[in-house]
């Protein structure tokens, strides 16, 4: 009897085992078959159904020997599919998240976090070979394995800004906008997102406008002149003093190849429509809002009854409250640009007499910020010298010296300017009372014995600006009408 032929493909193991196997049948039979013939004979049966499992055998061969271990499991038809649907879907959310160039690519941890989700136990891709599923991610499979190797990337957590934006913390900031920027390939806000996620420069879309402005890669959209009719005439003027307005803005400026990023802070008159206070330093702080208030008071000779600053955590501290006491400080309506309209209309400074004309600085940074600081106190100079129709052809420096309230002027829009922090303190204290965990806890006792849905607590929430007394009553008469 001889073995059956082989390919040269199949090991050695595999047809010593079919001899091994022929050895254990043939063990009761006195002589070994040396022909098919008298193997036929001694074991019987019909010969071509034995020639035909003799074919199935020998195909059977190269397939007895694999790899040791559990076999591995066959993906899913549709898996593949599914993994580039899922990568798609995460560009599509976060655009920025992985880049590919003609040289190298780029991928953030959040791309990197969720293919290795995708790869993990119970995900859709976890039947897929490394290099199915690179394939499918549209990952290069060394970098695949790298990350898979790699120790599973902590859950992302949101980082406060920076406490000190040093200058060059800010300037690294600025080279990567510029940076990304020139290789973006989508809107504005979204680049924005990106370069808070992908990147973490804590700054907003106000900062990187003014940047990619500054240098030329980006143009900004001219804003409409129409005024929505309800925003007129929403704003109350008084008088000169009555109130200041504050703002801040970035500017960029370059020099000599470098771009410096400066924080500029104006406090306005409203009522004179001069520019009193203005400061540029590294960042907006609260030390910036209080400088530039005393900037105005020495610019003015006297301190302003109210100031009104952005909503802001820099701004409404009681570091600002305590530097400005006894001006009453109150914070703009978020969302209504009318509420300071006249210092983001302009930037300037209202002073008597001109600042040397003096560049100084042993830095480029220095020698920079002196000269926009130049460059901003003439620009307020003229612009306060210069007569207003709506002022009566008066400048805003000549009607704000002229200006002299009476003693009932005074105490009327002293009145009038501490109505807004009344209301905010009223406000506050609703909102104290509708977190009460005792009143919470009466009315969900109460929505659950009478059957009321409130599954996300909205309604409790607003129930509870009420007293206890008058909440207990109000469920107490609702149960005997339903009863």
């Amino acid at each position: 009897m001889t073995v059956p032929d082989s390919s040269p493909d199949t090991k050695p193991s595999v047809l010593a085992a079919v001899v091994m196997a022929a050895q254990n049948i043939l063990r009761d039979h006195a002589h070994w078959p040396r022909t098919p013939t008298e193997a036929i004979r001694a074991l019987g049966g019909s010969r071509s159904q034995a020639y035909e499992m003799l074919g199935r055998i020998e195909a059977a061969l190269d397939t007895l020997c694999g790899a040791a271990g559990r076999p591995a499991a066959s993906p899913r038809p549709d898996a593949a599919a599914a993994v580039t649907r899922a990568v798609l879907d995460l560009l599509l959310a976060h655009p920025g998240a992985a880049r590919v160039g003609p040289a190298r690519a780029w991928y953030g941890d959040a791309f990197r976090r969720h293919v290795l989700d995708l790869a993990a136990p119970g995900g859709i891709g976890c039947d897929l070979t490394r290099e199915q599923l690179a394939d499918a991610a549209r990952v290069p499979l060394g970098t695949l394995q790298d990350w898979l190797r790699q120790p599973e990337l902590p859950d992302p957590m949101p980082s406060p800004p920076p406490a000190v934006d040093g200058p060059s913390v800010r300037q690294a900031h600025v080279g990567t906008i510029l940076a990304e920027w020139r290789q973006w390939d989508g809107n504005f806000t979204a680049f924005c997102g990106h370069l808070r996620e992908q990147h973490r420069v804590p700054y907003g879309q106000d900062f990187v406008g003014s940047v990619l402005h500054a240098t030329g890669l980006r143009e900004r959209k001219a804003r409409g002149q129409g005024q929505a009719p309800w925003s007129k005439g929403t704003f109350r003027t008084f008088f000169p003093g009555a109130q200041w307005l504050g703002d801040s803005t970035t500017i960029a400026i370059w020099l000599n190849s470098r771009c410096f990023v400066f924080n500029v802070e104006a406090m306005s008159d409203p009522a004179s429509d001069a520019l009193v206070g203005v400061t540029v330093t590294d960042a907006e702080d609260e030390r910036t809002v209080i400088e530039t208030f005393e900037a105005g008071c020495q610019t003015t000779g006297e301190r302003p009854i109210a100031l009104t600053l952005d909503n802001r955590p820099s701004n409404l501290t009681p570091g600002v409250a305590e530097a400005i006491d006894p001006t009453v400080l109150l914070a703009a309506t978020p969302g209504r640009g009318q509420a300071k309209a006249h210092p983001e209309g302009g930037f300037g400074l209202f002073q008597q007499t001109a600042p040397p004309l003096t560049i100084q600085g042993l830095t480029q940074r220095e020698i920079a910020r002196s000269m926009l600081t130049l460059t901003m106190t003439i620009w307020a100079w003229a612009r306060n010298g210069k007569p207003r129709t709506a002022l009566g052809g008066r400048a805003p420096r000549d009607f704000y010296r002229d200006a002299k309230p009476t003693p009932d002027e005074l105490r009327e829009v002293e009145d009038y300017l501490r109505e807004p922090q009344r209301r905010q303190e009223r406000i506050r204290l609703t909102r104290a009372a509708r977190l009460d965990p005792i009143r919470l806890a009466l009315l969900a006792e109460g929505f659950s014995r009478l059957d009321i849905a409130d599954p996300d607590g909205r309604i409790a929430r607003q129930l509870a600006g009420y007293s206890r007394d008058a909440i207990v009553r109000g469920l107490a008469t609702y149960e005997a009408k339903r009863d």
